[in-house]
């Protein structure tokens, strides 16, 4: 629907003006609502993700990228060639790689920052 994409319009305005509250609230009513597509709601978890991450809330930032990321893997297997979501999956694992870059380093866990290799 038309309000989604003014939504998922919204929360980036916001983010890219640092009101990260506005962006989140945005993403999570994106996220609640029902009958939404699965590549919105993938979107929108990615997108929290970013949102997670400029807060410099790590773990949170891993949590909602994982999700999106394992979502958009799950639509790939069945819409191989989807361009919209090669690039959310791009995205997603971009800030991924960046959090547990930044997760590793806040929390000295060598783990983590081996781990982000893979992004």
């Amino acid at each position: 629907p038309t309000w989604v994409n003014a939504m998922l319009q919204a929360s980036q305005m916001a983010l890219n003006l640092s009101r990260f509250n506005d962006a989140k609230s945005k993403l999570e009513i994106v996220i609640r609502r029902s009958g939404i597509n699965a590549e919105t709601k993938v979107e929108a978890y990615i997108r929290l993700g970013w949102v997670a991450f400029e807060e410099e809330n790590y773990r949170s930032a891993k949590t909602f990228l994982s999700q999106g990321i394992k979502k958009v893997k799950e639509l790939l297997l069945k819409r191989k060639d989807n361009p919209s979501l090669v690039a959310l999956l791009e995205m997603g694992c971009h800030f991924l790689g960046r959090t547990m870059i930044a997760l590793g380093e806040q929390t000295n866990d060598e783990d983590e920052l081996r781990n982000a290799l893979h992004y």
